[in-house]
C-alpha cells in the first residue's frame, strides 16, 4: 500500500494561502487479512478511514456487502472458490488508498458421501466423492491414493476392501468423511490353450492350463471343423478333422468376472501313404524281388537293410530287385517320407535256405532175390528225404530213411527215385535201379 503525498501541489496551495484538505499523513487502506471459510458469510476486516471515508467493491467472484461504507461490514452469499474485494479510502471523491483482500470459499464434497461395488480388477479407479477443493487436504484411511484431488486410485485385496477419505479444510472445524466398500471378486485364470500344432492326421490333443477353484471352461472350434471329445475338459481330444487351418479356443468363466479366452491353432497335412513292403519270402537262391506299394507325388518311398545282407538295385523302387541275401532272415524296410509328416515303414522277411544237399541213391546193382536193401546219403536237419517207386515192383519198408529195406522186387530192372526237399526250395531227387535176375532151373541129371 502507498501513501499517495502530493507535496509538490499542497506547497503551492499554502504558499497563496488556500486553504485544502488532505489525508492525514500515514493514513493507509488495509483491506485486512485473506480469509478461507467454510460458510457463505464472513465479516471484513478493513481499517477505519477516520477522517475521511472508504469504500468495498466486489472485484471479482460473489457475494453481497452488506455495508460497503463500513470496513466491517458483513459479506454473504459468499460463492465457492476465490472472492476478490478491495477497500478503498476516499478524501472527498478523490482515491486517496486501495487495498485487495481475498475471502476463499471451499468447495465442499458432492453429496454421494459413499461408495459401495464389486470389481474383478486388482485396481480400480473411482471418483472419489468429490471433486474436493483445491485447497483441502484429502487423507485416505486404506489401500489407496488420492491423484488429482478427486480421484481414488487402490490396489484391491481379493475379498472386501473398506475404507474412507476424510477431507480436512484449513481454517475450518469441520471435516467430510467418504466411506467406500469394493468386494474384489477372484478373476478367471488366464488361459492359455497350447502351442500350435502341426499334424498329419485327422486328430489330436488339446492341452489348456488348467482351472482355478470355481472355474469351468469350454472349447469350441471357430471354423466348425473337427468333433472335439470332451468340451469342459482342459485336456482333450478332437478328431474328424479336414485338411488346413483350424482354430479352436479354450474360454475360461467363473461366474463373477468377465470369461477369458485363448486360441489354439492346428494345422493339418495329408497324411503319409501307409507303406508296405510286401508278404514275406521264402528263396533257395541269393537273389529276391521285392513288391512294396506305391507312393504319392509329394512323397518319396525307399528301402533300407534292417538285418541280414542284400544289396538293391535300386532302392527308390517299390519292387526292386535284392541280391546277396544271406542263408537264413534277411529284412529289408519299405520307407515312406514326405515334408512335414512323420516317415511311416513296414518290414518284408525274405528267407533264403541253404542250398539242398545233392542226393545220392546209391550204385546201380543186380541181384537174384526178390529183396534187397538200399542206402541214400544222408539228410541236413532242415530237410527230409523220401523213397519212391519208379518202375518195376517194390514195397518199401521206410519211405523216409535214407537207408531201408525193399521186398517184392520182381524180375528185371525196378527204379527207385531217392527224392531231398526242405519245403521252400525245389526238390531234388537221384535213381537207382536194382535188376532182379530170373531164378536158374533147378538140373535134373536123371537116375
Amino acid at each position: 500500500m502507498v501513501l499517495r503525498l502530493q507535496w509538490f501541489l499542497l506547497f503551492l496551495l499554502c504558499s497563496f494561502g488556500v486553504n485544502a484538505s488532505h489525508a492525514p499523513v500515514g493514513l493507509i487502506a488495509d483491506a485486512g487479512s485473506d480469509q478461507a471459510i467454510c460458510v457463505d458469510n464472513t465479516t471484513l476486516s478493513g481499517n477505519s478511514p477516520d477522517p475521511l471515508t472508504g469504500q468495498w467493491i466486489l472485484i471479482s467472484g460473489s457475494g453481497d456487502v452488506t455495508d460497503p461504507a463500513s470496513e466491517t461490514s458483513t459479506f454473504s452469499n459468499i460463492g465457492f472458490g476465490a472472492n476478490l474485494l478491495v477497500w478503498q479510502v476516499f478524501d472527498g471523491l478523490t482515491l486517496q488508498e486501495q487495498d485487495t483482500v481475498e475471502i476463499y470459499r471451499y468447495t465442499s464434497g458432492s453429496p454421494v458421501l459413499s461408495y459401495s461395488g464389486t470389481t474383478c480388477d486388482s485396481v480400480i479407479t473411482l471418483l472419489s466423492g468429490g471433486p474436493f477443493d483445491n485447497r483441502a487436504v484429502p487423507a485416505i484411511n486404506g489401500p489407496g491414493t488420492l491423484i488429482a484431488d478427486s480421484i481414488f486410485f487402490t490396489p484391491l485385496a481379493l475379498g472386501q476392501n473398506d475404507y474412507f477419505v476424510t477431507v480436512n479444510y484449513p481454517g475450518c472445524p469441520s471435516t467430510e468423511t467418504y466411506d467406500y466398500s469394493v468386494l474384489r471378486n477372484p478373476a478367471v485364470t488366464v488361459p492359455d490353450a497350447g502351442e500350435f500344432q502341426e499334424i498329419c492326421s485327422d486328430s489330436t490333443t488339446f492341452i489348456a492350463s488348467p482351472l482355478g477353484n470355481g472355474e469351468t471352461g469350454v472349447w469350441s472350434s471357430l471354423d466348425g471343423d473337427g468333433i472335439i471329445d470332451e468340451a469342459t475338459n482342459p485336456e482333450t481330444g478332437v478328431h474328424s478333422l479336414t485338411e488346413g487351418l483350424h482354430d479352436f479356443s479354450w474360454t475360461v468363466s467363473n461366474g463373477l468376472c468377465p470369461s477369458a479366452a485363448d486360441t489354439v491353432t492346428v494345422e493339418v497335412f495329408p497324411a503319409t501313404t501307409v507303406p508296405n513292403a510286401g508278404a514275406d519270402q521264402s528263396v533257395c537262391s541269393d537273389t529276391a524281388i521285392l513288391a512294396a506299394n506305391d507312393v504319392t507325388f509329394a512323397e518319396s518311398g525307399f528301402w533300407s537293410l534292417v538285418s541280414g545282407t542284400g544289396d538293391f538295385e535300386d532302392p527308390f523302387v517299390p519292387g526292386a530287385t535284392v541280391t546277396g541275401l544271406s542263408i537264413g532272415e534277411n529284412s529289408f524296410a519299405w520307407i515312406i517320407a514326405q515334408a512335414t509328416c512323420p516317415e511311416l515303414a513296414d518290414t518284408v522277411t525274405i528267407t533264403r535256405s541253404a542250398p539242398l544237399t545233392l542226393p545220392a541213391a546209391g550204385n546201380d546193382r543186380q541181384i537174384c532175390d526178390d529183396s534187397t536193401s538200399v542206402s541214400a546219403n544222408s539228410l541236413s536237419l532242415t530237410e527230409t528225404g523220401q523213397w519212391s517207386l519208379v518202375s518195376g515192383t517194390g514195397i518199401i519198408e521206410d519211405a523216409n530213411s535214407p537207408t531201408t529195406n525193399i521186398t517184392g522186387l520182381s524180375t528185371g530192372a525196378n527204379s527207385f527215385s531217392w527224392t531231398i526237399s526242405n519245403g521252400s526250395c525245389d526238390p531234388v531227387s537221384d535213381t537207382v535201379i536194382i535188376t532182379r535176375f530170373a531164378h536158374l532151373t533147378i538140373p535134373l541129371a536123371g537116375i
